[in-house]
């Protein structure tokens, strides 16, 4: 649960800006953030939150998955 209240500010962004099938899971220390953003722009918005979260991607404690709608 510690990671989800470190990446809500992520996740948070994610299902408001539109990201489909949006899942959330915790395994084995590891966040998992899944699904289809709507476009490029949102996507590339995660991943500087993401970026502010945990600059330099030291931790490897987030999985990000996230695609681009077609």
């Amino acid at each position: 649960m510690a990671l989800q209240a470190k990446y809500k500010e992520l996740t948070d962004a994610a299902a408001s800006s539109g990201v489909s099938n949006l899942q959330v899971r915790e395994q084995d220390g590891v966040l998992y953030i899944d699904g289809i953003a709507p476009n490029g722009t949102v996507k590339d918005q995660l991943w500087n939150i993401y970026d502010k979260l945990e600059p330099n991607f030291l931790t490897g404690d987030a999985v990000i998955n996230v695609k681009v709608s077609d």
